[in-house]
């Protein structure tokens, strides 16, 4: 991924943590087993965002951004790989199918 997917991943897992009003044991977990198979600049990624993206609407903008279908899929799995960890909230649902409606464009 180049700096800019990977600030947008960064965000959108920020988001997606964000979303239910909790960060639970198994959604750590879950970003650390994506850690391992994406590798340790997930880490920056995750910095960066809390830096460069201090709001919703400035990472909905860097997701935008995103137009690789391949990490467009990547990033998408990862999210809903995230929700899914405790249990796939409304609010969690919702951000999954923005991306999928951005992404469909």
């Amino acid at each position: 991924m180049n700096p800019a997917e990977w600030l947008a991943l960064g965000g959108l897992i920020r988001l997606m943590l964000q979303a239910d009003g909790k960060v639970t044991l198994r959604e750590n977990a879950a970003v650390g087993d994506l850690a391992i198979r994406l590798g340790a600049e997930l880490w920056t990624a995750l910095v960066r965002a809390e830096l460069e993206l201090p709001s919703m609407e400035r990472t909905r903008e860097q997701a935008r951004l995103v137009q690789r279908p391949e990490i467009r899929a990547l990033i998408r799995d990862a999210l809903e790989e995230l929700a899914r960890a405790d249990g796939l909230e409304a609010s969690e649902r919702e951000l999954l199918d923005w991306l999928d409606e951005i992404w469909a464009e």
